[in-house]
């Protein structure tokens, strides 16, 4: 729906008054759609970055996890090459499986150069 407004047009000696359409509506109604466009995608870019920090936050508790469990096993094998690297677990598997024996201090030769 279009209205008319009649403006002032100087002509010739006189002014006369003519209707011109009035371009308002128009002009509001792409207003609201260039308005409701930005909105709706501030809302959409919102949404993404909400998807994504959601997503970011369960990787990071997945790769804090998989580091607990990285660290349990290091302390155990840390533990096992501790028990394994004992001085008096070497001296037993040295004397029992490989007939090993300490000799006396007096049977050991020191050379030097």
């Amino acid at each position: 729906m279009s209205q008319y407004v009649k403006i002032p047009v100087l002509k010739g000696s006189g002014i006369v008054l003519k209707q011109k359409q009035q371009r308002r509506k128009k002009r509001t109604s792409f207003g609201i759609v260039t308005i409701i466009i930005a909105l709706f995608s501030f809302m959409l870019t919102f949404v993404w970055l909400k998807v994504s920090v959601n997503k970011k936050l369960r990787e990071l508790r997945a790769l804090q996890v998989k580091l607990q469990h990285t660290q349990a096993q290091n302390e155990k094998l840390r533990a096992e090459v501790e028990r394994l690297a004992s001085f008096g677990r070497i001296q037993k598997i040295a004397k029992t499986e490989l007939g090993m024996v300490f000799l006396p201090r007096e049977h050991i030769v020191e050379v030097t150069e």
